[in-house]
């Protein structure tokens, strides 16, 4: 409560190791959450839920491919469903952002991978007039190191622009601010 006392405790996920990483909430006064799931076959896929102010699950959909994805934020959009930033396994063995956008019911809608031949890593994604800006730590572009890399992304997101910020130092980034002017 308001006080810092316990309301109640739920546990959610699968046999496997689960981790939840981000709680928002929704329009409806409810909770949606997002994280991921280790598979029997050692893969982690993205785990979403959405429950109640009772913790009772309302819903609750896994995003998963052939290759390791890992969610680390989401958001509902002004549509009623959610976005996603997450990561991806690429084809050489790394790490790329991940956008994923979910319908109301928490069902699949469409996904972007934005990366190249090292770690890219997504921690937030904000719906924006209408896109979406997605903010992560990147060593694929910039000036070595971790980089904090920007994207704007169109509302099925595609890149409308990017940017990279950084130094020949370690950087990174863990979020984004949406300010009122933008």
């Amino acid at each position: 409560d308001r006080n810092g006392n316990l309301l109640w405790t739920s546990y959610y996920g699968t046999p496997n190791i689960d981790n939840g990483f981000y709680l928002n909430l929704t329009s409806d006064g409810n909770l949606v959450f997002t994280g991921e799931s280790e598979t029997a076959s050692n893969n982690l896929d993205v785990l979403i839920y959405k429950v109640d102010t009772a913790g009772t699950v309302i819903w609750n959909k896994t995003y998963a491919t052939a290759v390791n994805e890992t969610a680390k934020y989401i958001e509902q959009t002004t549509d009623g469903g959610y976005i996603i930033a997450g990561s991806q396994n690429d084809v050489f063995g790394f790490y790329d952002m991940l956008a994923l956008k979910l319908d109301s019911n928490g069902d699949y809608q469409w996904s972007q991978v934005f990366g190249r031949n090292n770690n890219d890593i997504a921690d937030m994604i904000r719906q924006v007039n209408g896109t979406y800006i997605l903010t992560g730590d990147t060593k694929s572009y910039g000036a070595g190191g971790n980089d904090v890399m920007l994207y704007n992304l169109d509302s099925l997101g595609n890149e409308i622009w990017s940017h990279t910020y950084g130094d020949s130092l370690q950087n990174g980034c863990q979020g984004v601010f949406v300010a009122s002017d933008t």
